[in-house]
């Protein structure tokens, strides 16, 4: 049975301020942290949050590719280390052909987020500059 989330303020926020679709909002969130407001959204108030949703939005449609790949980037981090773990759970059980499956996984896993954060590069110095 799939677990049913309570709404997040900040992502309705972001949603009514910028009506970009659901799937866009983690990433416009995140441009706010990094690109508008270089710190925590905690501290503004909510017409500065909408505002910021805005300006992160119209950032993000402009670099679109970078963006996107850079979140992609991001997920890719995140699997490495989930198959780091697998492979020294594996090695704990001593299991010869686990540890080969993990290694294999690990080593996928390492290729994507170097593609990704080379593309991220690119992208990035395509669109903004070195």
């Amino acid at each position: 049975m799939r677990k049913i989330r309570p709404p997040n303020p900040l992502h309705e926020l972001i949603h009514d301020a910028t009506g970009a679709p659901p799937a866009l909002i983690p990433i416009i969130e995140q441009v706010m942290r990094e690109d508008i407001f270089h710190s925590t959204l905690d501290w503004q108030t909510a017409a500065e949050l909408a505002d910021g949703a805005r300006q992160a939005y119209d950032l993000y449609c402009t670099a679109s590719p970078y963006f996107n790949t850079w979140s992609a980037c991001q997920a890719a981090v995140f699997k490495t280390m989930q198959a780091n773990e697998r492979l020294e759970k594996a090695r704990k059980r001593g299991k010869p052909d686990s540890i080969i499956k993990a290694e294999q996984h690990l080593q996928l896993c390492q290729r994507r987020e170097r593609e990704l954060a080379s593309m991220c590069r690119q992208f990035g110095e395509a669109f903004f500059g070195s």
